[in-house]
């Protein structure tokens, strides 16, 4: 006879969206892995958003939403605590602050309840410092802290102490962005000349684009036949195309927004080139790098952490000639794909971000002992 009182833990995942951003993407495909290794999974969407259907035929994983996700809403705190009275999760995992905020009031109320907050990146944002300042406090009282770059895992293990901290890189959707990559260009394909650099990200002042703007001024002097083209949006745009204008080569730098699929661009592109002066995980480069697209990084800890010299070229991030130098190079010699030590090493990075093996770090910290949870009448072990 099935003895009753032992159950597969329930695994509460939440996320202000589904698939919007980068880091809700990333908790969206973990606990797509969990639900795949036998856990039950509970993806709770604070956002009034239409369920993602990539994933509903996946055992073990039900999506809700809950419809708001303001910290100003009464109805936030009662609906939260309603789905968690009903599934009565064994491990929740949450990112951003308003989810930290709600999986701390949880856990706190249920001490038997580990609670694995996922900590993108160390950049506090100048405009949200408060909202940082208070994720920053509730770090410290989880009971462990998943961070997915060096720079934050270094900063949470000192700010907690003894208490667990560990490192879990991001996962790369191989076949996904493969399959992508063979995809037409979205809408601009008559204006993308043969050879081109491509920069993607966020038109903001940590991105450093105006620094890519100035090499590319530099670079034209000996290689006219080029084009830079920036895939993102943001409000340093104006400012950009003004620095294009003023040093004349407007005409061969090319402003096309967001594009939901960049791929085929990146596939393309003679370089991804990354002025970032401060970064979390640097995605766009690990796609990149999926695609065996050149990469031309800031010599900044984000990117020389997670990249070796045999995938990458490092420039100064504050010196444009620096980085002009590193394009001319690769506009003479682009050989780099065929490069035993290039192949090996990029196969050993890709296989790092495999999501299997991230959904297995991930389930480690959820079931250690791989022992069921009993329940005793009135109290959840």
């Amino acid at each position: 006879m099935k003895n009753t009182n032992e159950i597969k833990p329930v695994v509460l995942v939440v996320a202000s969206h589904f698939r919007k951003g980068g880091a809700e993407r990333q908790l969206s495909l973990v606990a797509e892995e969990l639900a795949r290794k036998g856990l039950t999974v509970i993806h709770l969407c604070l956002a009034d958003q239409p369920v993602d259907l990539e994933a509903e035929s996946i055992p073990n994983l039900k999506r809700i939403a809950i419809g708001t996700h303001s910290f100003r809403s009464p109805l936030l705190l009662l609906k939260f605590w309603k789905i968690c009275s009903k599934y009565r999760p064994s491990t929740i995992i949450s990112c951003v602050t308003v989810c930290d905020f709600l999986a701390c009031f949880w856990a706190t109320f249920h001490r038997e309840v580990r609670w694995l907050m996922r900590e993108p990146s160390t950049f506090q944002s100048t405009n949200r410092k408060q909202r940082w300042s208070l994720r920053n406090w509730l770090g410290k009282f989880a009971n462990v802290v998943i961070a997915n770059n060096k720079g934050g895992f270094e900063y949470w293990q000192q700010a907690r102490g003894s208490r667990p901290t560990v490192l879990i890189p991001n996962i790369l959707e191989l076949d996904t962005i493969k399959a992508r990559s063979l995809a037409r260009i979205e809408g601009s394909e008559s204006l993308i000349k043969e050879n081109f650099f491509i920069c993607v990200g966020r038109l903001e002042s940590p991105k450093n684009f105006a620094l890519a703007i100035a090499a590319f001024h530099e670079f034209r002097k000996t290689f006219t036949g080029f084009q830079l083209v920036f895939v993102g949006d943001g409000s340093l745009k104006d400012n950009l195309i003004s620095q294009a204008k003023h040093n004349g080569d407007l005409d061969a730098i090319l402003f096309l927004g967001y594009l939901a699929n960049p791929y085929p661009l990146i596939n393309s592109a003679k370089a991804l080139v990354l002025t970032s002066l401060f970064e979390g995980l640097p995605n766009v480069a690990m796609e990149a790098l999926a695609l065996e697209t050149p990469l031309i990084l800031s010599d900044i800890p984000s990117h020389t952490d997670v990249f070796s010299t045999e995938v990458a070229t490092f420039f100064n991030a504050k010196n444009s000639d620096s980085l002009a130098v590193c394009m001319k190079n690769l506009a003479i010699d682009s050989g780099i794909k065929d490069d035993d030590s290039y192949a090996h090493e990029r196969n050993a990075r890709i296989e790092q971000w495999e999501k299997s093996k991230i959904g297995q770090s991930y389930r480690s910290w959820i079931v250690p002992d791989d022992i069921p949870r009993k329940v005793v009448p009135g109290n959840r072990l």
